[in-house]
This record gives structure tokens, sequence and C-alpha cells, in this order.
């Protein structure tokens, strides 16, 4: 990988977005922050991130709004999105689903450093 991949990762936990960054940066990944999905949004249509690393649950626009406004825009219908959550309810993974999520992973199974490794596996 000669270019730096950039990621997108939407999260109002400002402690584990900037954890997050942390080890993004620290694997050759340029990584821009959304605290909400409005902002999310915004910074994803402007920037054409490589992934979007997305929290369901954030103030102003939920994940599942934010994956559905960007499948609408013609390149947001191809970007990777990884949605990543506490709900793990058969209801929050399906609406999840059908916004087009490409993978959904429920926060407390995964360790940072294998989100790392979801995402070069998106990426490739």
């Amino acid at each position: 990988m000669n270019e730096k991949r950039r990621i997108l990762i939407a999260d109002d936990d400002n402690d584990l977005r900037s954890m997050s960054k942390e080890i993004f940066e620290s694997e050759g990944f340029e990584v821009i922050e959304a605290a909400n999905g409005e902002d999310a949004l915004k910074l994803a249509l402007e920037e054409k991130p490589d992934l979007v690393l997305t929290d369901v649950i954030m103030p102003k626009m939920d994940g599942v709004t934010l994956m559905q406004e960007l499948r609408k825009d013609e390149w947001g219908k191809t970007v990777p999105i990884i949605a990543l959550s506490n709900v793990d309810s058969p209801e929050g993974i399906l609406k999840a689903i059908d916004s087009n999520v490409t993978t959904y992973l429920v926060k407390g199974n995964w360790k940072l450093e294998e989100i790392v490794g979801k995402v070069k596996e998106k990426l490739n």
C-alpha cells in the first residue's frame, strides 16, 4: 500500500474515537473523524474516504440514517461501511443490513485490533 488509505470514523464516544484514530494511524491509515451522523455525512461526501466506520447510535443523525443517506450518493453506493454498535438485537442488525452495511460488528465482541483487521480485509 503506497498511498495511505483514508477512513472516516463516526462515533459520539470521544475516548473510543480517539483510541481508534490512534490505532488506525499507527497502522498507516489517514483518519477523518466525526462525533455525530450529520458531520459524518458531510465529511464523507466531501472527503470520500476509502471506508466508513460508524457507530449506529449517535446524536443528530444515527448510523442507520447515515448509511441510507450515503447509499443515495453515486460514490456512497459503493463505499464499504462497517457499522459498529452495542446494539445486538436482531431488529437493530436487520435495520443496518437493510441500509446496505458492508459489515455489522457488535462493539463488545471485538477488540480494536480485530476491527483494524476487518477494515484491512474490506479494503483489499
